[in-house]
């Protein structure tokens, strides 16, 4: 992955691992030169609906949506989702 912060270098880094503390994702990884790094990023969960609706003040609709990768049928009990949206 490429790091935002150093222009044009092609560093790359290599993830190790991650975790949510606290709200915050916290995640690891080793540079090409070896030395490993983390970071710590805001993370929350957001309902089907709250993506929906940002789907929509961005011009899109919901195409499908679906339970997991194997397209199982989402209901108000599933505990995931895989959703697609798509430009008009």
């Amino acid at each position: 992955m490429r790091d935002p912060g150093i222009r044009g270098s092609g560093a790359r880094r290599s993830a190790v691992g991650g975790r949510t503390v606290g709200g915050r994702t916290v995640g690891s990884w080793r540079a090409d030169d070896g030395r490993f790094e983390s970071a710590s990023i805001p993370f929350r969960y957001v309902w089907p609906a709250e993506l929906d609706q940002m789907a929509e003040l961005a011009g899109m609709q919901l195409r499908e949506r679906w339970s997991g990768w194997l397209r199982e049928p989402f209901t108000s009990e599933s505990g995931k989702h895989v959703s697609v949206w798509e430009k008009p």
